[in-house]
């Protein structure tokens, strides 16, 4: 990403024009530029036609992979049931996999792989998983002492 106020700074070459995204020179034409309208009247885009088409694909893979990850929260809680969907996170089985947050990659590949390395555990579990008691480790004897802790007995 260029440094904000950096188009003051850049000389205009007559007739062509810089992308602000990619930085390529172009000419000056609707072929690599929309024409729109500015607070000065009409003018070319700042980006070319393949920077804006590029940033529209980006935009509606993110609504994808979003949908995706809504779909993989619905299945509840592994440990205690749970499936109010605004409660459930994605636990890493093997924190040292980790590459990112799940709920913030926008791309459905990388949705996929990272989801493919998690659990979806209620906020509670996650916490109580996540504390040095139990040592964030998905045994089944740590998931029967946490339902009790929970429960008082094993719900499921």
């Amino acid at each position: 990403m260029p440094p904000r106020g950096w188009r003051r700074h850049t000389p205009k070459v007559e007739g062509n024009r810089v992308c602000t995204q990619c930085l390529n020179e172009y000419p000056e034409t609707t072929e690599f530029f929309y024409w729109e309208s500015g607070g000065s009247g009409m003018r070319f885009s700042s980006k070319c036609i393949p920077c804006y088409l590029q940033r529209g694909r980006e935009y509606r893979a993110g609504f994808e992979a979003q949908a995706i990850y809504k779909e993989w929260r619905a299945a509840g809680c592994l440990i205690c049931g749970m499936n109010i969907e605004v409660c459930i996170a994605a636990h890493h089985v093997d924190p040292s996999t980790k590459t990112g947050v799940a709920s913030q990659i926008y791309d459905v590949d990388d949705m996929l792989h990272e989801l493919s390395k998690c659990v979806p555990l209620c906020a509670n579990c996650h916490r109580i998983l996540g504390s040095a008691e139990y040592g964030n480790d998905l045994t089944p004897e740590n998931i029967r002492r946490i339902r009790v802790h929970l429960y008082g007995k094993t719900p499921l």
